[in-house]
């Protein structure tokens, strides 16, 4: 077990700094994956553990929704165009399960501080290439241009990393109110300040229009779980009345933004408005694009979907010449980009588009199971820190509504090991009997 766990700060640790190797004829994150693939042999010989461990929230309806989820996409594999590239995807898919949910659930045993432990080895690991990143943006006066090219080749562009940034935050308020958490060596509230200001200053220079927005739309939200934690009923009606003030304020918003002069302006405000400006903004245009793209291959596979991991491999051919924008491809990108020509920017439309409409109930099982369970553990144990999880775990479900991190083990790994923590917890599937 000591070992085990050994080699779960180790990944955690590693997961920032890895980078693609193409060497092998495919690609293969190093030094991360090859350390997941030793995690998952060496829980072989844990194997009646796992068992047990696993058998203790398998009726649990957030297990469930990720098991369905996995087993589908193998069967999606079976109607998959390009069954070779559907089963190599789902096969990581699959790892990734079973290291960072299933093995996770063993390996943490509701040890909190193991959990929290792999949070600081992250942040360890990640706030090293964060330094180094400010110090490239700070060579060009940190322009927003630069922002995505700062953090190569350990983040491919700004949106991700910000959701990394947006995700990790949380957490470290969170260490904040409870120094105890982290090692001793690590405890003075100056130092732990010094690295909440250091997160904060990255994901402000990320200039990640989602990021930004999906922090305070967590915040938010975390914010109204903690304010009617006793009182469920008024905490739906606040929660549906915010969604519903975001929707109205967005058109609202939409309405007076749509100004050609905000597309190449770089001031703050301009950038953040420029999320809501879908007449100009090249980059939402083109969202859009994909977006009525994926609508068109659901209606034509809404069942089976198109296979794993295949939208980038089929879309080109569902584009309409006069929804297409000066970014639009017209053919697959170099063989060195896997000769694809993007993804959906949206884990809920790719889900639809490649595994059918099972596939995405499967998906929104996951995001509504995991966000109500967060929540109803920290009413029901009034432990804070399932509130910051709820915290973390919103804003990356907000921020994949327009970006594709779900297959990205340097994010996906710390979201899945929250589903796990709070799948750990066996008073989870009891806490109906409260109600």
């Amino acid at each position: 077990m000591l070992i085990l766990r050994f080699l779960y700060i180790a990944l955690f640790f590693t997961l920032p700094v890895s980078v693609e190797n193409l060497s092998l004829g495919f690609g293969i994150n190093i030094p991360s994956e090859p350390i997941e693939i030793v995690i998952a042999f060496t829980l072989l010989f844990y194997w009646k553990q796992l068992y047990e461990a696993v058998k203790q929230v398998y009726t649990n309806p957030l297990f469930l929704s990720i098991t369905g989820y996995i087993l589908w996409s193998w069967v999606s594999c079976i109607y998959s165009d390009m069954p070779k590239v559907s089963i190599k995807y789902t096969v990581i898919e699959t790892l990734h399960l079973i290291v960072f949910v299933a093995g996770y659930i063993f390996v943490q045993k509701k040890d909190f501080r193991f959990f929290l432990l792999c949070i600081f080895a992250y942040t360890l690991s990640f706030g090293l290439i964060l330094l180094r990143g400010l110090y490239l943006h700070a060579q060009y006066n940190f322009v927003i241009d630069f922002s995505a090219a700062s953090m190569r080749p350990f983040y491919h562009d700004h949106p991700f990393y910000g959701a990394v940034l947006a995700f990790l935050i949380p957490f470290w308020v969170y260490f904040f109110q409870r120094p105890e958490a982290l090692p001793r060596f690590f405890r003075d509230k100056k130092l732990i300040a010094g690295i909440l200001f250091l997160l904060l200053t990255g994901l402000f220079l990320s200039f990640s229009r989602a990021a930004w927005l999906t922090i305070i739309i967590g915040g938010i939200g975390a914010l109204l779980v903690y304010c009617f934690r006793s009182q469920t009923k008024h905490l739906v009606i606040a929660f549906s009345s915010l969604v519903i003030m975001l929707a109205v304020v967005g058109l609202l918003i939409t309405g007076v933004t749509q100004k050609k002069e905000y597309v190449k302006s770089t001031t703050v405000y301009h950038q953040l408005l420029s999320a809501f400006n879908w007449t100009y903004d090249v980059a939402n245009l083109e969202r859009l694009n994909r977006y009525k793209c994926a609508w068109r291959m659901f209606q034509e596979r809404p069942l089976t979907g198109f296979g794993n991991n295949l939208y980038k491999f089929r879309y080109l051919a569902y584009q309409k010449k006069e929804e297409m924008t000066r970014i639009s491809l017209v053919e697959a990108l170099p063989l060195a980009r896997l000769g694809t020509g993007g993804n959906s920017h949206s884990d809920y439309l790719a889900a639809l588009t490649e595994l059918g409409l099972p596939g995405f109930l499967f998906w929104c099982g996951i995001v509504f199971f995991s966000l109500l369970f967060a929540a109803k553990l920290f009413f029901q144990k009034e432990e804070i820190l399932f509130l910051f999880i709820f915290f973390a775990l919103t804003t990356f479900f907000m921020h994949v509504l327009v970006n594709n991190f779900i297959h990205e083990d340097k994010l996906a790994g710390i979201m899945w090991s929250c589903c796990a923590v709070i799948l750990s917890d066996q008073q989870i599937w009891t806490l109906k009997k409260s109600n």
